[in-house]
């Protein structure tokens, strides 16, 4: 019965894919870790101007490649993937990171700039009027950041928009770049600053759980005081 509860949870869980970055000598400069799906928009050639919408998962079988030493110092990650099984045309994802200049700090890094190109050319399934497309990125990049040695950027959800209403969403993400690291995972020691809506939740826990046990101890008090009084009560009827 253990054994297969075990097998069970373990089941459930639910692996973040690793996409790296290597330089010349072999050290890794970046390391993304997430689960990723996206939603994009396309015109169909029956439909005329209205937008289909189209939403994906970044398989397991995904590849990534980058250049630690890209144009104007940046660093790129390049994740290529097919959507579908059998999908003909290679999609591909682009996250630009460079040196957080705000900060100021050895290892620091944010997003840059990101992209996506779609291939629509499998008319079996999506017939699109355009067969290659390019979405760029829709406003500024939030978050994405973080400085100091050992450090990484970490969000259990975390959305890139883009242009026309595509958007791509990271799970469990945890990305580190402008480093040089003998191994494509996160240590032990590895030090997280958190997105904003996990760093409100990790502020509230600690509140709540304090009102709980501020409320429990209260419950106590007021159940041994009653206790008490009670029993002084039956002192005196016994008298």
């Amino acid at each position: 019965m253990r054994s297969f509860v075990l097998l069970f949870l373990l089941a459930t869980i639910v692996s973040a894919d690793v996409y790296t970055a290597k330089t010349k000598t072999g050290k890794y400069c970046i390391v993304l870790e997430a689960n990723i799906t996206g939603t994009v928009t396309y015109n169909k050639k029956e439909s005329g101007t209205s937008l289909q919408s189209y939403d994906f998962t970044v398989p397991h079988t995904a590849k990534s490649h980058g250049n630690c030493a890209a144009e104007n110092g940046t660093q790129v990650l390049n994740i290529d993937f097919t959507p579908e099984v059998n999908a003909t045309g290679i999609w591909h994802i682009s996250l630009i990171f460079d040196i957080d200049s705000n900060v100021g700090k050895e290892h620091s890094f944010k997003l840059q700039k990101y992209y996506l190109y779609a291939n629509f050319s499998d008319d079996t399934i999506f017939n699109s009027t355009e067969p290659l497309k390019k979405f760029k990125q829709e406003g500024k990049v939030f978050e994405w950041n973080a400085s100091g040695g050992n450090t990484a950027f970490m969000c259990s959800t975390n959305t890139l928009g883009f242009t026309e209403n595509a958007k791509l969403t990271f799970k469990n993400l945890k990305v580190v770049a402008e480093e040089e690291l003998d191994r494509p995972y996160f240590a032990n020691g590895t030090k997280y600053e958190l997105c904003f809506n996990d760093s409100k939740t990790s502020d509230v826990v600690p509140i709540v759980v304090g009102a709980c046990l501020t409320g429990l101890v209260i419950a106590v008090l007021i159940a041994y005081l009653i206790g008490r009084q009670r029993a002084k009560r039956q002192g005196y009827a016994s008298v």
